[in-house]
């Protein structure tokens, strides 16, 4: 089925096939995140994202983020699959993802997430301003607020703004595993609701981990 969603969230999803989040259609400012597809396509198959966030899904062959498709401006990061866990085939431009694909400019730095399932963006994002305004859709970003506020528009579905990042803030560590074994690593990840200019994991013996939704 053929549709356009703006400014959604697709989220907790799961198909026996392909397409886990989306099959075909468009999407513009969306977060896509917590889905999965037992063969390809965890987050989306086969569809157009716009300024979106591809984030946390899972396939059980290949391309847990994104299979296929057009998209432009955005994320697709920290996604899970036996082969090319981000994105495989498709067209890309001025997205944030890696390995980097071919196309126009992208970056491979890690976006900058509060958390797996917040795509909101922390401050020194390197996705803030690295956009291409001509690839841009609609005026606001995922929560409504105005989507180009600096030189050019941001990556992702959310728009860093300086004076926004205020409200109800809750923080707080998960972990799959609360038993572990003496020397081996444990895996954390940042359970963040709101918006925050950044954040910081810190071991007690002066090692630090910045702005990082999954640790071990």
């Amino acid at each position: 089925c053929y549709s356009v969603l703006q400014n959604g969230t697709v989220s907790d999803n799961t198909s026996g096939g392909n397409g886990g989040g989306t099959y075909y259609g468009v999407l513009e400012t969306c977060a896509v995140f917590g889905n999965s597809a037992a063969v390809t396509g965890g987050g989306t198959c086969f569809s157009t994202n716009r300024g979106c966030s591809v984030v946390n899904n899972a396939s059980g062959l290949q391309a847990g983020g994104v299979y296929a498709g057009v998209s432009a401006n955005t994320v697709m990061y920290y996604n899970n699959a036996r082969m090319s866990p981000n994105w495989l085939g498709g067209t890309y431009s001025n997205c944030c993802t890696t390995p980097q694909p071919g196309g126009l400019r992208h970056i491979t730095n890690a976006p900058g997430f509060l958390a797996l399932d917040n795509p909101h963006l922390v401050a020194a994002s390197p996705c803030a301003n690295a956009g291409s305004n001509q690839l841009s859709v609609g005026a606001t970003d995922w929560d409504g607020e105005a989507r180009t506020n600096g030189p050019a528009v941001d990556i992702g579905c959310d728009e860093v703004t300086a004076g926004g990042l205020t409200g109800l803030l809750t923080v707080a560590i998960g972990a799959d595993l609360t038993n572990g074994c003496v020397g081996a690593a444990m895996s954390f990840r940042s359970v963040i609701a709101g918006k925050a200019i950044g954040y910081v994991w810190a071991w007690g013996d002066g090692l630090t981990s910045t702005n990082a939704p999954t640790v071990s």
